[in-house]
């Protein structure tokens, strides 16, 4: 304890035992750029529990609608056991296919159906599944020297954010060291 008021001295923070850290108020205000980050950080945290509880709701509700179907077709006991037993694998087997990381090997590349001020979308095609996209493949120095990271940012947020069916709807988004890749439902 270095104060008299309890507090322990740990270089620029102090530690009360009884609460949280608390910057002294030498340390600087954030940048810009460091605000943008946490922003960007909190929305993703954000996003990553929202959705994960809503995945969760579905399961459940999967869950009762199948145990419902199975009782009103007075299906056995056992029978039925054996259904909730198929759902769980099948259920696990989704949420280890969630859990792959997406990106660029994951697609095949097709055509160009479109291009712009950073880059192009091309029509693709999902390895694993076959189903076609369009792939919005942008140029990051492009972004970076035109200001308009802030903007692109904006859309992919939207996209994900709106369920219309009027927008189209973003089903991935990744980043290699050169491009970002928003990866949509193609609508012919």
């Amino acid at each position: 304890m270095d104060g008299n008021d309890g507090t322990v001295k740990l270089g620029t923070l102090n530690m009360k035992p009884d609460r949280c850290f608390n910057l002294d108020s030498d340390v600087s205000v954030s940048s810009p750029v460091t605000r943008q980050k946490a922003a960007a950080a909190k929305q993703f945290i954000e996003n990553h529990y929202r959705n994960h509880h809503q995945r969760l709701q579905d399961r459940k509700e999967r869950r009762r609608a199948l145990q419902r179907r199975a009782e009103e077709a007075q299906i056995s006991n056992e029978e039925q056991e054996e259904i909730m037993r198929d759902l769980e694998r099948r259920e696990t087997e989704y949420m280890r296919l969630q859990r792959h990381k997406v990106g660029i090997d994951d697609f095949e590349q097709l055509t160009v159906i479109g291009k712009g001020a950073f880059g192009e979308v091309r029509l693709c095609r999902a390895k694993n599944t076959g189903e076609i996209f369009a792939m919005k493949k942008l140029k990051k120095v492009e972004m970076l020297r035109r200001g308009q990271v802030e903007h692109v940012r904006s859309e992919r947020n939207l996209l994900v954010e709106v369920d219309s069916r009027c927008i189209v709807k973003l089903f991935y988004s990744f980043q290699d060291s050169d491009f970002l890749y928003l990866i949509m439902e193609y609508l012919p």
